[in-house]
């Protein structure tokens, strides 16, 4: 990480109480854009708001500075989805990074599995949490009128 600092591919950021670093993260930077690619925090260290709040904003505005035009904030998903169920923290952290933006852009994302059967398992696990889940106001009158043999039936085996 830090020779992509040394090449201008990337921002270190230190965050101290006193003499104490208590988190610290790296941005990768590309030609327009930003990306928090990790972050630290002190376990040790107890604060009385999250420390990525105030970094974040710091951060931004760094960045702004430098000509960048692009912070990827991450996941900012507006609902659940087979692939991804969301917690109800995960949910507010998602509300709060749109807040910083202007607009949002779809993530696709994959998984590879080393079988069939892996895969299979992991979708009948995430189908089972994802029904599980109570509905909070969205709108799912398309995937109750699919026929249920799309949504209950064995995948075709080939």
């Amino acid at each position: 990480m830090y020779s992509w600092v040394e090449e201008g591919q990337g921002l270190m950021f230190e965050q101290k109480l006193g003499d104490q670093t208590v988190q610290m993260v790296f941005i990768v930077l590309g030609k327009d854009t930003a990306y928090g690619a990790s972050s630290a925090e002190d376990p040790d260290f107890v604060a009385d708001v999250p420390l990525m709040h105030p970094m974040t904003y710091f951060i931004y505005k760094e960045v702004q500075k430098r000509g960048v035009k692009y912070y990827d904030v991450g996941d900012t998903t507006y609902r659940d989805s087979l692939f991804r169920t969301r917690t109800d923290k995960e949910k507010t952290i998602c509300d709060f990074k749109r807040g910083f933006g202007q607009r949002s852009f779809p993530l696709k994302r994959w998984i590879w599995f080393a079988t069939r059967a892996d895969e299979i398992a992991y979708l009948e696990r995430q189908l089972a949490a994802y029904r599980s889940k109570p509905l909070s106001g969205e709108n799912f009158s398309e995937i109750d009128q699919l026929p249920s043999s799309w949504i209950d039936g064995e995948l075709e085996r080939s």
